[in-house]
């Protein structure tokens, strides 16, 4: 039976709570969305005053028996397992270690254990159900999606938002990345004029991976998490920040948005745009816009059928 959720934690108060610790952040890998949401974390951070060690999971030197914090997402679920392994492997060496909000499911013999020093955010209350369920010693909060807590505007600015590594490597990358961004951008733009009675563009944003449905794709799709996402989705700072703004301005471009990519919907919605968004092939989408987007998103529609995408 499914618990009666209490009203959401602010991962702010909760993130409050590190000021003057030493600490670890874990980027999450993946695509552009989890780009967004490490770089939404970073802007958290910024103004909360903390200065995090930014690492990724292929990172040497994961400090023994300090703070560890982990990104938000959507890696603690059956079908991921890099979220899972990383935990499995420190939990019982951290001192604390906290999992900002996430779905999960699956992973169960994990859970349970996990002990006190774990805090698991949840980003949705058939999460947070699902894990009270269990009856786990690790700490269980509900909260919402961290990439709420991003500022577009500033990201689009340029500024940044970590420490840098402005050597030769870094220099090339960046130059690539924005070079890939750039073109593939200009690519798919040429493809979708815009509407020549209403003058509005559109853009087609459905996920063609494991989240994906069996409704067919249109032909004029764009996977955009994929098409802006580092080379090897192993972010740090810099190269989070260079996927985002690149998102950023790709969505910029158009006034309609359809979607069952979460973070590509959260995004345009900060932006202003009108987003339709459909289901992926778990809960998530939809339980994350009736916890969270339904009443924040004026410009927010659930388009719960498969027939509504439009080609």
């Amino acid at each position: 039976m499914p618990t009666s959720a209490p009203a959401p934690t602010d991962v702010r108060d909760t993130l409050r709570e590190l000021r003057g610790a030493d600490f670890a952040y874990f980027m999450g890998t993946g695509n552009a969305g989890d780009a967004l949401i490490n770089v939404a974390a970073m802007q958290l951070f910024s103004t909360l005053g903390l200065r995090p060690r930014f690492l990724n999971y292929r990172s040497a030197g994961v400090p023994e028996g300090g703070v560890l914090v982990c990104s938000g997402g959507g890696n603690f679920v059956s079908m991921y397992h890099n979220l899972a392994n990383f935990v499995r492997k420190h939990h019982r060496s951290a001192k604390r270690l906290i999992v900002l909000p996430h779905s999960y499911s699956g992973h169960e013999a994990l859970l349970r254990e996990l002990g006190p020093n774990v805090l698991l955010m949840c980003r949705e209350p058939r999460s947070f159900d699902y894990l009270n369920g269990l009856g786990l010693r690790a700490e269980v909060e509900l909260s919402e999606d961290v990439a709420l807590n991003l500022d577009p505007a500033t990201v689009l600015r340029g500024q940044p938002l970590a420490p840098e590594d402005r050597g030769s490597v870094w220099r090339r990358e960046a130059w690539r990345d924005r070079l890939k961004y750039a073109v593939r951008s200009a690519a798919y733009l040429r493809t979708s004029p815009r509407d020549p009675e209403t003058g509005r563009r559109s853009l087609l944003a459905y996920r063609d991976d494991a989240e994906r449905t069996e409704a067919p794709l249109p032909s004029n799709n764009c996977d955009a998490s994929v098409v802006f996402s580092s080379r090897d989705g192993y972010y740090l700072p810099d190269s989070a920040l260079r996927s985002t703004r690149a998102l950023l301005g790709f969505l910029n471009h158009f006034d309609d948005i359809f979607t069952n990519r979460l973070h590509v919907a959260i995004a345009a919605l900060l932006l202003g745009k009108d987003v339709h968004i459909a289901p992926n092939n778990y809960h998530k989408l939809e339980s994350i816009y009736r916890f969270s987007l339904k009443h924040r998103f004026p410009k927010a529609h659930w388009e719960a059928a498969d027939d509504a995408r439009p080609d």
